[in-house]
């Protein structure tokens, strides 16, 4: 459509404190909804250290505590135990089959990602054509990754004894978010239509994202025993998050940009001085605030077909973030590093996605019981021409997306359907002409009409902009009603296609 955020998926990485800011507000309000097929009780769970964006997935306890449900197809379970069997795997590894089971048996687990849930059968295919070898390589991988957090989980008991009841909790809530984390990386892992690419995942999967579990706990406890009584829980989460990207050398590395250690850091931050270091700590969490309301937003909206491309945006500033933020402490000297955050407005790339989401849902709240799925599609698409500024044409941008809604409002509900539908044409149009230059394999030709598009493209927006600042709503309903831009659309098509492949 339109004006599509073309943004490549990217499966995101950010460090453990955004998780801690990310989760903590939506797990009251889903501690029965997600997962809760899958717990018995609960238990404590781990911490991820490098860079990575937790999705707000479901919890998922350790093979030893986790309870099979009794509506579990006895006869799979027979055909399952038998094939394992034949593997002649170890109780430890037959445990850690179970776990990745009930994982990937979890619809809630990945489901915002869209990854594949297994059922008993498929899991039971998958188990037969990974056969013995290839399995053990899988569980191995697996029991790496549960052996780092029972390291760390121990390394940690050693220093709980002297820490107050508030920072337990921090620490039990790390641990928590830890394996969230890991069940969703680990469905990822298995999202694939072939046993063989499953294990080629797993062959290039890597660790990394895991290996600095106890260091990570180690500095919540480090962050919540020095700055005690002087910062919130929130507050120290974003301390973490700073610390851990400051010193993470695979952010931004070989760039200009300094690279911290830990002495360094909190050395910063008491050179800052509280006042100060409360001012950056307040930016950061503006723009966590601001994400959690762009990911409410989206999440309230019906047709997954439309949240998809806001969430791939959000996943895509969640990825840059890091070293967007490490960037702002490069500053030469103290006083520059403080204005660089207090200058920064990252948090407007989350309203923007907020807004957006918000102005879909509305659409949906009016429109959905006259208008179709592919409908609604266009309506966002005209809303986003009349609604954006142009780049020659400022001045045209006081179109909201409220005021538009209410503008659609006096037309009447059969006015707007005939608007959608006429411009429907156009639209297919625009998209058979994308599908037919991406298949285009000379390079400068592609982009001869990649450029030809995208002034047509330019040419329609102002035009159907131009047309919603009529003077009364009839005169607006006339002027879109005259618009019909196929043509230009299916000659780029039809160009694109008379060109040798």
């Amino acid at each position: 459509m339109l004006s599509g955020v073309q943004v490549s998926y990217i499966s995101s990485f950010l460090i453990l404190p955004l998780c801690l800011i990310i989760c903590c507000d939506v797990e009251s309000k889903r501690d029965t909804s997600v997962g809760g097929n899958l717990v018995k009780k609960g238990i404590e769970k781990p911490v991820v250290s490098i860079p990575v964006v937790i999705p707000d997935g479901s919890v998922i306890h350790s093979s030893s505590q986790m309870d099979v449900s009794d509506d579990i197809d006895i006869d799979i379970d027979i055909k399952i135990d038998t094939l394992l069997s034949t593997f002649e795997l170890s109780e430890q590894e037959i445990e850690a089959v179970q776990y990745i089971r009930l994982v990937l048996a979890d619809e809630s687990i990945g489901k915002k990602e869209g990854y594949a849930t297994y059922d008993d059968d498929k899991f039971y295919t998958l188990l037969t054509d990974l056969g013995s070898n290839r399995l053990r390589e899988i569980i191995a991988f697996h029991l790496k990754i549960i052996n780092l957090k029972e390291d760390a989980r121990a390394e940690v008991s050693k220093m709980l004894s002297g820490i107050n009841e508030g920072l337990r909790q921090r620490v039990k809530k790390a641990f928590i978010n830890y394996e969230k984390y890991y069940s969703v990386y680990l469905k990822s892992l298995f999202d694939a239509p072939r046993s063989k690419d499953v294990y080629n995942k797993f062959i290039k999967s890597s660790d990394s994202n895991f290996i600095g579990i106890k260091n990570e706990v180690i500095g919540i406890i480090e962050d919540g025993t020095l700055y005690a009584g002087k910062l919130s829980e929130k507050e120290l989460d974003i301390v973490a998050y700073m610390r851990n990207v400051l010193t993470n050398p695979n952010i931004l590395s070989g760039t200009v940009y300094k690279e911290y250690s830990k002495i360094e850091f909190y050395d910063l931050l008491r050179q800052l001085g509280h006042d100060k270091l409360k001012d950056i700590i307040n930016v950061s969490l503006m723009t966590f605030q601001t994400r959690r309301e762009a990911l409410t937003a989206i999440m309230d909206i019906k047709r997954e077909e439309a949240k998809k491309p806001l969430m791939k945006e959000l996943y895509a500033y969640d990825n840059e973030y890091p070293s967007y933020l490490k960037g702002l402490f490069g500053g030469a000297t103290l006083d520059d590093v403080y204005r660089n955050i207090m200058d920064s407005d990252y948090a407007k790339n989350f309203t923007d996605i907020r807004d957006e989401a918000l102005a879909v849902k509305l659409g949906e709240d009016q429109y959905s019981a006259h208008l179709s799925s592919s409908e609604l599609e266009v309506l966002d698409s005209i809303r986003l021409a009349v609604t954006g500024p142009l780049v020659d044409d400022k001045d045209k941008a006081t179109y909201n997306y409220i005021k538009f809604y209410d503008f659609l409002s006096r037309l009447g509900v059969d006015k707007v359907r005939e608007i959608v539908i006429n411009a429907q044409k156009t639209f297919m149009a625009i998209d058979a002409a994308k599908v037919a230059i991406e298949s285009v394999r000379f390079a400068k030709l592609q982009r001869d009409l990649k450029d030809g598009l995208s002034s047509e493209l330019t040419s329609y927006s102002r035009a159907l902009k131009e047309a919603f600042f009529k003077l009364t709503p009839n005169d607006v309903y006339r002027a879109v009603m005259s618009l019909d831009y196929s043509a230009r659309f299916e000659k780029i098509t039809s160009d694109a296609s008379s060109i040798w492949k």
